[in-house]
Parts: C-alpha cells; sequence; structure tokens
C-alpha cells in the first residue's frame, strides 16, 4: 500500500488536484480479489485537461512499469449534480 501512497503524494503535488478519496470497493469478482479505486478533484475542467497534457503520460508510464497488469487505469470526468 505504501507504493500506493507515493503515486498518490506525487499526483497531488503537482498542483492540479484539490483533494482525493480512496475507495475499496464492496462488490467484487471472486476471482479479481479487492478492488481499490482513487477519485481526484481538481478546481475545473482547465486545471484537469493541464494535468491530462503535462503528467498524464509519465504517471501512467510509472504505474505500469511498477504494477504491469496487476491493475488498470481508466479517466471519466464527472460533475457533481445537487
Amino acid at each position: 500500500m505504501a507504493t500506493v501512497n507515493e503515486n498518490i503524494s506525487e499526483i497531488m503535488a503537482t498542483g492540479f488536484f484539490t483533494e482525493y478519496k480512496f475507495f475499496r470497493l464492496l462488490e467484487h469478482d471472486d476471482a479479481g480479489g479487492i478492488s481499490y479505486v482513487i477519485q481526484y478533484f481538481s478546481s475545473s475542467i482547465e486545471q484537469y485537461n493541464k494535468y491530462i497534457e503535462e503528467c498524464s503520460s509519465s504517471f501512467r508510464k510509472k504505474a505500469f512499469d511498477k504494477w504491469g497488469d496487476r491493475f488498470i487505469a481508466f479517466r471519466t470526468v464527472m460533475q457533481i449534480v445537487n
């Protein structure tokens, strides 16, 4: 778990995100084991887009170099609806 915390710290240090939440999925495939989700929050879509342009490729490569096929990564942009 230390490696995950390092990854989160590095991403937060970019300054493009204001906070994050770390979740453990309660429903999972028995063959797949436990799954976790990290959700990052940005102050604007522009900040998010700058992160994608400037940082995301290097973080994605670093994660695949560390964990190989033991994880999946995907992006979804959401908006809070009250």
